[in-house]
C-alpha cells in the first residue's frame, strides 16, 4: 500500500503524502513550546496557524525540516494519549511523575482493557510531556 502513496504523490505533488516520522523527547517538547507560543491555539487545536508553527518549530529543530501533515499527526497523537489518559486518571488510575507513565493496580488495568483495548498503549508508553498537554487541552486551565 506505501507504494500506492509515493507514486500518487508522484502524480499529485499537491495532496500532502503521510511519511512516518521518529520524534526524540526533546523534538517533543519543542513542538508543544511552539504550540503555546502560536496564539489563538484553544483544547481542539482549531485555528492554528500551521505555517506559523511550521515556521518556529523549523528554526528550534532546523535539521527536521517538518511540515504540516507530520506536525498535525504529532499534535492528533498528543491529544489522543492525553484524553486516554484523562480518562483513566478519572477512573481510579494515576500518574507517577517520576516515570511520567500511568500506573494501576493489575486488576483495574484488566478491568479497563476489556472495555477500552485502544488505551493498552499507555501500559508501556511515557507521556514526559502530561503537564504541558494539560495546559493546551484541558479547558479548565485556561
Amino acid at each position: 500500500m506505501y507504494h500506492f502513496r509515493v507514486i500518487d504523490a508522484l502524480v499529485n505533488p499537491e495532496r500532502p503524502v503521510a511519511v512516518r516520522v521518529n520524534w526524540t523527547v526533546e523534538e517533543e517538547g519543542n513542538l508543544l513550546d511552539c504550540v503555546l507560543t502560536v496564539p489563538n491555539v484553544n483544547q481542539f487545536l482549531s485555528g492554528i496557524d500551521y505555517r506559523r508553527l511550521e515556521q518556529l518549530f523549523n528554526q528550534i529543530c532546523p535539521g527536521k525540516n517538518l511540515g504540516r501533515v507530520a506536525i498535525s499527526g504529532k499534535l492528533k497523537a498528543f491529544k489522543r494519549d492525553f484524553i486516554h489518559a484523562s480518562e483513566m486518571l478519572a477512573n481510579g488510575f494515576t500518574f507517577n511523575n517520576e516515570t511520567k507513565m500511568v500506573e494501576g493496580p493489575k486488576e483495574l488495568w484488566e478491568a479497563w482493557l476489556q472495555q477500552h483495548d485502544a488505551h493498552a498503549r499507555l501500559k508501556i508508553k511515557a507521556i514526559p510531556h502530561f503537564n504541558v498537554l494539560q495546559v493546551i487541552f484541558n479547558p479548565r486551565l485556561h
